[in-house]
C-alpha cells in the first residue's frame, strides 16, 4: 500500500475508536465487528465518503499495531487500550491499602493516555483482562508472583504505580524496574519531558514521599540511609 490520502487512514482510525459498541468488553472487540464498523452507515465518521474493503482493514489494523495502539489477541480478536470501559475496578484499593504494595509515583508536565495504552500493548502477556480500564490496569507475571496496578491519576498529571509479590523470592522493586524501564521508552518515543519520579514510603499507617533521583544520587556516593520527616 501506498496511502496517497491521510483522510483514508485517520478517518478509519477514528472511526473504529469513537464507535464503542456494547459487544466490546474490556476493550476486545472481533475483526468482524471492525469490519461492521467500519462499513455501516450509522457509524460517527469524519468523512462519509470513504469506503473500505475487508483487505484495507486488515491494513488498517497493521498500521494500528505499528503505532502500537493496539495488538492482535488471536486470529480474531483486536485489543484496543482506547476502547476499554471508563470504571476502575476494586483491585486499585486493593494494591493501594496493602502495607506490603511498592508504590511508586512519576509527575508528567503532561501526561497523555497513551502512555498508559503503549504499555499495555508491549506488556500485553502479562494483562490482567478482568482488571483494565481507560486509565488502568493490572500486569501479572504468573511464574514469579509479582503482579502490579498502574493507573492514571488525570488531575495531578501522576503515573501510579503499586506493585507487589506473593513470592519471597521475588522482589517487588525487580518488576518495578522493568515497569518504569518500559514507560521510560514509551515517554522517549513520544518527545515527553522527563518525568518526576517519588518512592512512597509506609510504615505504621504514616507514609513520606521521597525524591527517587535524589535517593539513587545518595545510594552512589554510599550513603544507603534516609529518614522519614514522620
Amino acid at each position: 500500500y501506498v496511502i496517497l490520502n491521510p483522510n483514508w487512514i485517520t478517518n478509519a482510525i477514528y472511526t473504529i475508536i469513537f464507535n464503542k459498541q456494547d459487544t466490546v468488553r474490556n476493550g476486545l472487540i472481533s475483526q468482524k465487528e471492525i469490519f461492521r464498523i467500519l462499513k455501516s452507515g450509522t457509524s460517527r465518521k469524519v468523512h462519509r465518503d470513504i469506503v473500505y474493503s475487508w483487505g484495507d482493514m486488515t491494513y488498517i489494523l497493521d498500521v494500528v499495531r505499528k503505532f502500537d495502539l493496539s495488538y492482535p489477541v488471536d486470529r480474531e480478536n483486536e485489543f484496543f487500550p482506547m476502547l476499554c470501559s471508563e470504571n476502575s475496578t476494586a483491585v486499585v484499593q486493593e494494591y493501594a491499602a496493602r502495607a506490603d504494595t511498592l508504590e511508586f509515583h512519576m509527575k508528567f508536565d503532561f501526561l497523555p493516555n497513551n502512555v498508559l495504552h503503549r504499555l499495555m500493548v508491549d506488556c500485553h502477556r502479562e494483562l490482567d483482562f478482568d482488571n483494565v480500564w481507560l486509565t488502568g490496569a493490572r500486569f501479572r507475571q504468573m511464574d514469579t508472583g509479582l503482579s502490579a496496578v498502574v493507573k492514571i491519576e488525570e488531575k495531578e498529571k501522576v503515573l501510579k504505580l503499586y506493585v507487589r509479590s506473593d513470592n519471597p523470592l521475588h522482589a517487588t522493586n525487580t518488576y518495578l524496574s522493568v515497569l518504569v524501564g518500559s514507560i521510560d521508552r514509551i515517554c522517549h518515543e513520544l518527545k515527553l519531558p522527563p518525568v518526576k519520579k517519588r518512592l512512597v514510603y509506609k510504615r505504621g499507617g504514616k507514609q513520606t514521599v521521597f525524591d527517587y533521583e535524589r535517593l539513587l544520587k545518595m545510594y552512589a556516593r554510599k550513603i544507603k540511609k534516609e529518614y522519614s520527616t514522620v
